[in-house]
């Protein structure tokens, strides 16, 4: 078993800055469809907006502070104060392949063309172009947070099914992607388990070491420095055993490991489409200029924000939740 635990992946991500139209530094609103995000707070300050069919909320984000949503949950991180966090993302290696998506406005998001267009960071202008579509997105935001003010949840349900028509076409290859990674590793566990249960630990001699480099990337809420999981390095035995390698039985649940570099699963993770909402640039990030609208060295202030957040509902849900149709996924 080499996947990352619970076939998670983690990255640290640096919150932008620089102030948006309603005054508010920070990143990308979007949403995901179909894994579950974790924040936890590592440093500086700030707030999470986040809004879905309970309402508009915002939740304070200061150090040790650990949130999570799920899947259609729309979320903005706010900086007030060199806000660092440590992201925990469900099902690695499908929001690599674009199971994200930006608040576009709807003539944008619409349109897969005009999405395509609005998401791309293209080679050598990835500072300007990540400026642009973060603003672009907060428009968006702004439009369906004012609608949910009203008690008007429309145009967030018109949103997402703008959202499932974006990512349809690439749900075959994102199953490719779960079946070697998520599905693989509970299989794995299985298999451990009924070992375990027969007084087998044969798998326990196989244990290893891995490790997965820091990427320093663009991401929709800040710069990241990601870890590919997906591909781990294995590290060599420090002192190779003076005992030659048991071979597992026919019924172990681990096989074999090698002590080089692990390979790419049987079907590797589908190629990053053309318009992935998070896919970043093969080469290193252009250096943020002193003047951008999203760039801050990691750990200086920023200054209140001109304009109060959004305020979140005092109790309850500012609207009930609609139960989907029937025949439709939840």
């Amino acid at each position: 078993m080499t996947a990352f635990p619970g076939g998670t992946s983690v990255s640290r991500l640096a919150v932008y800055t620089g102030a948006c139209a309603d005054g508010l530094e920070g990143g990308t609103p979007h949403l995901h469809t179909a894994s579950t995000e974790a924040y936890v707070v590592t440093g500086g300050r700030g707030a999470l907006q986040t809004l879905d069919m309970n309402g508009l909320r915002e939740t304070e984000l200061t150090v040790g502070t650990t949130v999570w949503f799920t899947p259609g949950t729309i979320h903005r991180a706010v900086n007030r104060g060199g806000l660092e966090v440590v992201v925990v993302m469900q099902n690695a290696g499908l929001p690599e392949a674009g199971d994200a998506v930006m608040t576009f406005p709807p003539e944008v998001v619409s349109d897969r063309d005009a999405y395509q267009e609005a998401a791309g960071l293209p080679p050598g202008g990835e500072e300007a172009a990540v400026a642009r579509r973060r603003d672009l997105a907060v428009e968006g935001f702004l439009r369906l947070a004012e609608s949910a003010r009203a008690g008007d949840y429309g145009p967030l349900l018109r949103f997402y099914d703008s959202a499932v028509a974006l990512v349809r076409p690439k749900v075959a290859g994102w199953r490719r992607i779960w079946e070697t990674t998520v599905a693989a590793g509970t299989r794995d566990t299985a298999e451990v388990l009924d070992a375990l249960g027969r007084g087998d630990g044969i798998h326990l001699r196989h244990a290893m070491l891995l490790e997965a480099p820091p990427q320093e990337r663009w991401g929709m809420c800040g710069h990241l420095r990601a870890h590919d999981v997906t591909r781990p390095i294995v590290h060599a035995p420090v002192h190779p055993s003076t005992h030659p390698p048991v071979k597992p039985s026919a019924h172990s649940p681990v096989s074999q490991p090698t002590h080089s570099p692990a390979d790419p699963p049987a079907h590797a993770p589908v190629s990053e489409p053309a318009h992935p909402p998070v896919s970043e640039p093969a080469h290193p990030p252009v250096k943020p200029s002193a003047h951008s609208p999203v760039s801050q060295p990691a750990h200086s202030p920023v200054d209140s924000p001109a304009h109060p957040p959004v305020d979140p509902p005092a109790h309850a849900p500012v609207h009930p939740p609609v139960r989907p149709a029937s025949g439709r996924d939840a």
